[in-house]
């Protein structure tokens, strides 16, 4: 610290020292990937921040996904009950957590090399072949289509996405997720309503769900391609940022 210079008045610094699951330890689950983007978030409200710093095992795990994150591990390990630490830093002074986010965006939207390092990449089996938005949008109506059809549920191809693998979910906890998400938009209990109804609950007919809702057919169906159209978007925001889609 000391070759960088001394914090100036209002700079602070943060450190990540114990994050570790009960089972998996350091190892990535669907914990840690909490516990990170819960640092992130973190990063990204603070102001006046000049470094940051975290903690991991040094085994080497870690490695490629700290030097995708600009942290640099510090000269020395830490031996702690006979294991050695790695202390990883970023200096902020220069940019904002905010600017290296987008530039990180940029990075993994036109880069096809970028590369988050093995916590990302061998945690699970590959996933299917990388769908296009329109086989993707088709694939989220066929789900909540089968919604309360467990084994076509498990054949579409959403249920091998980053969605699902990557979080350690289920497509229907992904999808009743969604279907809950609604209520946050504009006009979202109407839309939350009547995707409830349509995809979770079910209903012989349309024109039956309508008539169950107290509402006009022509406006039941324009609440219904407005609610799928939305979770349609919102799964795929997820699914390329690669972020858990969890109940509001």
């Amino acid at each position: 610290m000391s070759a960088h210079g001394s914090l100036a008045p209002g700079q602070h610094m943060v450190l990540g020292r114990f994050h570790v699951h009960a089972r998996h330890y350091q190892r990535p689950s669907p914990v840690m990937d909490l516990m990170l983007w819960r640092m992130l978030g973190e990063l990204l409200r603070d102001s006046g921040l000049a470094w940051s710093f975290i903690v991991f095992r040094d085994d080497g795990f870690w490695d490629a996904h700290m030097t995708f994150c600009d942290m640099a591990p510090l000269d020395r390990p830490v031996v702690v009950g006979g294991h050695p630490y790695r202390i990883f830093a970023h200096d902020w002074r220069d940019a904002s957590p905010g600017d290296w986010l987008a530039e990180k965006q940029r990075t993994l939207l036109t880069d096809t090399d970028g590369d988050c390092g093995p916590a990302v990449t061998d945690r699970f089996p590959a996933p299917a072949p990388v769908m296009t938005r329109q086989e993707f949008a088709a694939a989220v109506r066929s789900a909540l289509r089968d919604l309360r059809r467990p084994e076509a549920l498990e054949a579409n191809p959403l249920s091998r996405s980053r969605l699902v693998v990557d979080h350690g979910t289920t497509l229907r906890e992904v999808l009743s997720n969604a279907v809950a998400g609604l209520v946050t938009g504009r006009g979202g209990d109407k839309a939350h309503r009547v995707a409830t109804l349509a995809f979770l609950e079910g209903a012989p007919t349309q024109e039956a769900a309508a008539r169950r809702l107290h509402m006009p057919y022509s406006t039941y169906r324009r609440h219904l391609a407005t609610a799928t159209s939305r979770i349609e978007e919102r799964l795929w925001q997820h699914e390329q940022a690669g972020l858990p889609l969890l109940t509001p």
